[in-house]
């Protein structure tokens, strides 16, 4: 025999809809400047992400901006390899033989 037991309401607030509805965020969105996009269900691609300065809009019909403030530094950059591109070649193909070998049997 087995018991269950709800933990506070049974049908909360929270889960009467739980849609998404532009209408609740449309107002704060235009009132910072931004927009809103649905995406997803109904065939819409994502919108294209650029930046922005402060005072631009901060999106249009297919578009959203990011506002740019200029509030980082970048000091140094360095890109290394993880390794000689022959010793991947050789782990590559090892692997290859690998499954290979495992497969056939």
């Amino acid at each position: 025999m087995r018991a269950f037991a709800a933990v506070g309401p049974l049908n909360p607030r929270e889960a009467a809809a739980i849609a998404a509805a532009p209408d609740i965020l449309r107002p704060y969105a235009e009132a910072s400047g931004g927009t809103v996009f649905l995406t997803g269900e109904d065939g819409r691609r994502l919108p294209e992400v650029r930046r922005v300065g402060r005072s631009g809009r901060m999106g249009g019909n297919d578009w959203i901006g990011i506002a740019e403030n200029g509030a980082y530094v970048v000091r140094a950059a360095v890109a290394s390899p993880l390794g000689p591109g022959w010793a991947w070649a050789f782990a590559g193909l090892a692997l290859l033989m690998l499954g290979w070998r495992r497969e056939s049997f």
